[in-house]
């Protein structure tokens, strides 16, 4: 027979037994070990907990059933002590403070299964994985069913029964009284017959209150039916034209004014301006914070752009977080731009949400009318490629529509649906630049760098297309195939001649979005290559820690638990560096080719480099030096015990026959 267990973190135990047993006429019995895995060779049956068996059974896949004693009408209760008879009576607060800190703990643990696991996993040295600990905290969820009996809930019933139990089993004596035992929170106030009265008195008072109502509403039925239609003609009129959440115009209004204002430009040549403002990173901040406090920032925003607006421009919302401004007169650039400066001044200041202080920035795309065009759907094509150009150049900023800069945006647009073809006509290859030991100078790692081969343009450099990838989203086959394309190759070489080389791989941030579920293909891969984790590195920039922290913190979170090593690239060109390496799991730091290329100008770069060093070895952290040019550099880092190093100085970026020759030839030396 089971055992019963008095911990408080054994709600139930069950009987777990392998599929061959057959019930004895005597059993043997033998010490309890807690080993599942007895189950296979040893025993027939054991106690266990329902909790946790079940998982490392399954993880063995050895086969079981199991016997819980409720099936055959017995049950055990599992108790929490949590106080004594005395301090009830010394101290009643106390105990009842304590007992809602403990019930809203449980409460908590049970509806937040995830942040109790991140909670244990980085408190404590658990030597149990992921997986167990979330089987474990549904199974308990299961049991104490919390959406079917209130946590706490206590039916003394059932514990009488209990007592008597016991006492016929000779465990408890025949005066045993149950009463002091158990603990009764002090009696709140009974609503119920105050709700009950008013259930009936409430309903009495409207019938005779609707019956009022009727008798004067009838002798006004045509008056109101006007008042009505009035009102719903301005509410029709009003939904019509205004944006719900903001109530400024909405798209289709601005459509009417911006097709009246050209037709009126190219009558009558009477000039206007448009403005076409587009909110930087919004859509991070509803990620993180969720729609509801968008919505609100976006009121926000609303108002501050009326405020620093002159009365006579015309502000309205086209779309999520897109804005246009119609200045009708003539205005010359100069004052454009001053009005230009004031909204993105407005915007600069902080906005509150949830507690804490978010900074938002615009990019502003400026044309004129009719010097630029009299057509509303070109004038709002060339305000909305002004405002991309902003963009492009860092955000937060406005720029002005040109003859220019239409033509080098067709050049662009033609340039990714030659990249959209390139993928598929596999344009797209891969080289692979080594990564050297700076002490013995031998290889130890490749990077992996995505190149084009267009076939009318030639090589396309990579700071061009992977930009123009991200945007599109492009970015995600083209890291895939990179990937795949380079793991493939790191696992024949390590077969055929380096067994511990290892292949670092340049991410993007756009690769992390939608928590990262297309990098589970990434973890499959590997495996099907029967390649460690450890044999990957996938490399991050500063930049996409600043914007997307939670989102990627998850993701290393996950190539921590897969043996993947993660390097940040960059290092020393963003911002709060050291508060990431504390926070995230990094395992090497690439120190920026600028800080490299610097060293020969004096010794401020060269302490710098030298600090870098140092700092990232007391955090038990490698350090990769990129862009090495020279001798002299790749000696000076050595003697700062830099631990690794890439650039011209050793090879470029190499194809693949050229690296297996690499490697060849290291081995012979």
């Amino acid at each position: 027979s089971c055992t019963i267990c008095h911990s408080v973190t054994c709600l139930v135990e069950r009987c777990i037994l392998t599929p061959l047993f057959r019930w004895p006429n005597s059993l043997c019995h033998y010490t309890h070990t807690f080993d599942p895995v007895d189950l296979a060779d040893q025993v027939d049956v054991m106690s266990a907990y329902s909790t946790n068996e079940p998982f490392f059974l399954s993880q063995l896949k050895i086969p079981y059933r199991e016997f819980s004693p409720r099936s055959v009408g017995i049950d055990f209760f599992g108790d929490n002590l949590f106080t004594s008879e005395a301090l009830v009576k010394s101290s009643p607060q106390t105990v009842e403070s304590f007992r809602e800190a403990s019930l809203l703990g449980w409460r908590y643990a049970l509806e937040h299964h995830d942040t109790v696991i991140n909670w244990i996993t980085s408190r404590y040295k658990s030597t149990y994985s992921r997986e167990f600990l979330r089987f474990e905290a549904d199974a308990t969820y299961n049991l104490i069913q919390p959406n079917l009996v209130e946590v706490g809930y206590i039916n003394e019933g059932r514990w009488h029964q209990v007592v008597k139990d016991y006492q016929a089993l000779k465990k408890l004596s025949p005066d045993f009284q149950l009463g002091p035992v158990l603990y009764h929170p002090p009696e709140q106030l009974d609503y119920r017959q105050f709700l009950l009265v008013a259930a009936v008195v409430v309903p009495t008072m409207l019938v005779l209150l609707t019956f009022a109502l009727f008798v004067v509403r009838t002798n006004k039925k045509l008056d109101v039916a006007l008042k009505e239609s009035d009102q719903a003609r301005a509410e029709v009129a009003k939904q019509a034209n205004l944006d719900p959440l903001t109530e400024l115009s909405n798209r289709r209004l601005f459509q009417t004014r911006l097709s009246s204002l050209c037709s009126n430009a190219e009558a009558n040549n009477a000039p206007f301006a448009l403005f076409y403002l587009d909110l930087d990173r919004f859509k991070e901040l509803n990620d993180l914070h969720g729609h509801q406090e968008g919505d609100r920032v976006l009121k926000i925003v609303s108002s501050r752009l009326l405020n620093a607006l002159p009365s006579h421009c015309e502000l309205a919302r086209i779309g999520g977080d897109e804005f246009t401004v119609l200045i009708p007169g003539k205005v010359d650039k100069e004052i454009l731009a001053q009005m230009a400066e004031q909204i993105l001044a407005a915007l600069s200041k902080p906005f509150s949400v949830k507690m804490e202080l978010v900074y938002l920035s615009a990019s502003i795309g400026i044309t004129v009318s009719p010097d630029d065009a009299t057509d509303p759907s070109s004038l709002l094509q060339f305000a909305d490629e002004a405002m991309y150009a902003a963009k492009n150049l860092g955000r937060s900023r406005y720029h002005f529509f040109s003859l220019e800069l239409h033509t080098q945006t067709q050049e662009r647009q033609k340039l990714l649906n030659d990249l959209r073809e390139a993928i598929t006509h596999r344009e797209i290859y891969v080289v692979y630049q080594p990564i050297v030991c700076l002490q013995t100078g031998k290889v130890k790692k490749f990077e992996a760098l995505a190149r084009w081969q267009h076939p009318n343009r030639g090589a396309i450099p990579p700071d061009v297309f992977i930009p123009l990838a991200e945007e599109s989203g492009l970015i995600t086959q083209i890291g895939d195939f990179v990937f795949k394309e380079s793991v493939s190759q790191l696992a024949r070489w390590r077969m055929e001649i380096a067994p511990d080389l290892v292949m670092s791989i340049n991410t993007s941030p756009f690769q992390y979005t939608d928590s990262g579920k297309h990098l589970l293909g990434w973890y499959q891969h590997i495996e099907s290559l029967m390649l460690p984790g450890s044999s990957v590195i996938l490399e991050i920039t500063e930049n996409m820690l600043m914007h997307h922290t939670a989102n990627v913190a998850e993701q290393l979170l996950a190539f921590r638990d897969f043996g993947i090593n993660v390097a940040l690239d960059d290092f020393g060109t963003g911002y709060s560096s050291l508060a990431y390496l504390n926070r995230l799991d990094i395992d090497f730091i690439k120190i920026d080719k600028s800080f490299i290329h610097d060293l020969s100008s004096g010794p401020m770069a060269k302490d710098l480099c030298e600090a870098i060093i140092s700092m990232a070895h007391k955090l038990s952290l490698q350090v990769v030096a990129e862009g090495i040019e020279t001798k002299e550099q790749a000696k000076l880092l050595a003697s700062y015990g830099c631990d690794l190093g890439q650039g011209y100085w050793f090879a470029k970026p190499l194809n693949q026959e050229a690296a297996t020759a690499l490697l060849l030839q290291q081995r012979e030396l």
